[in-house]
């Protein structure tokens, strides 16, 4: 499944969210790419170089951590601009005896902590989409995109973006 999203308030007006999900796809991850929209002026860039576009990427599955795409001037007085790259990645030793998700769970729930739970107005809006689905659904109204097994998706995935001018960024690549 794919899909756009867009947010019906003041601060995320025209900003579209586009999420990817399925079963038995090529890999099995869970990444958030936030590609920010270029500015007019572009300092420190001229036609002969190659602009790279400024990406946040958070890595929640397999792979915990997070790495900041960005363009910097170059050091010296050229003006050019070199793509940069800030990362942290979470896969060091002294995780090895992290507890697992449901221990940690188990355990806020124990304590009474509801921080990494969800409240009730999110599971509220999470049905208000499954919902509409099921209501199409039940109408005859589907138009479900089939996909081979081992594939990031359908076209119509790939097509959902093209038409707004974007693409999917890969999820077991490194983003070029």
């Amino acid at each position: 499944m794919a899909a756009k999203l867009l947010i019906d308030n003041h601060r995320w007006a025209g900003v579209p969210f586009y999420i990817r999900t399925g079963k038995r796809m090529k890999a099995k991850s869970t990444k958030i790419v936030i590609e920010f929209k270029n500015r007019p002026m572009k300092l420190y860039y001229s036609e002969n170089d190659e602009l790279k576009t400024n990406l946040l990427e958070i890595n929640i599955q397999p792979d915990e951590g997070i790495t900041l795409h960005l363009n910097g001037k170059k050091v010296g007085s050229s003006g050019k601009s070199i793509p940069v790259e800030l990362t942290y990645s979470n896969d060091s030793d002294a995780s090895a005896n992290t507890p697992e998700a449901y221990e940690r769970l188990i355990y806020d729930c124990m304590l009474g902590d509801a921080t990494n739970f969800a409240h009730w107005d999110e599971v509220d809006l999470s049905w208000t989409y499954i919902d509409t689905i099921s209501k199409a659904w039940s109408h005859g109204h589907s138009d479900l995109a089939i996909y081979e097994s081992g594939t990031m998706g359908p076209q119509a995935s790939d097509d959902l973006l093209a038409k707004d001018g974007f693409k999917w960024w890969p999820v077991i690549d490194d983003i070029d």
